[in-house]
């Protein structure tokens, strides 16, 4: 069984095929598959984000910043809600913290939803480029802490 079945594809069965020359079967194995590098956890982080803008001198920050919920994580990136406009490849400064630990990661824009509700306007799956190690680990650590409570609170529901 996997713990995360939403983020896993199952291989499918094959049937059988013929071969000539010696009539034999494919072995097939029903493991996981995992489409993402890493999991996802569902938590609600307050961040700030501004927009990455080219010039000729070189990148420059936006002056205005937004306000924006992170209603996922991963390892690669975030998935935020936010009413500032923004596009497919916009890169931006996403600002958050997490325990004690202020992260500032550049991010680049892959996913745009439209999400009109009472707080947010849009939707963004959003890619960390060029993480350092020493925040990467910090988010490894918080994302297993997450991972552990989430699994630990399931077993714990499960043995009610």
């Amino acid at each position: 069984m996997c713990l995360f079945s939403r983020m896993c594809l199952f291989k499918r069965k094959k049937k059988k095929q013929k071969n000539n020359a010696n009539k034999s079967e494919i072995p097939v194995s029903n493991e996981p598959v995992q489409r993402r590098n890493f999991f996802r956890v569902v938590c609600n982080v307050r961040a700030t984000i501004k927009k990455i803008q080219r010039s000729e001198q070189g990148e420059i920050l936006s002056s205005e910043p937004y306000s924006t919920l992170i209603c996922n994580m991963s390892g690669g990136g975030v998935r935020m809600l936010t009413n500032a406009q923004l596009e497919i490849n916009d890169r931006i400064l996403v600002c958050f913290k997490l325990n004690d630990d202020l992260l500032i990661q550049t991010g680049e824009v892959r996913v745009v939803y439209l999400n009109p509700n009472d707080d947010f306007q849009y939707e963004y799956g959003v890619m960390f480029k060029g993480m350092t190690g020493a925040d990467q680990d910090k988010l490894y650590k918080y994302l297993f802490q997450e991972q552990t409570f989430y699994v630990l609170s399931e077993q714990k529901h499960l043995l009610e």
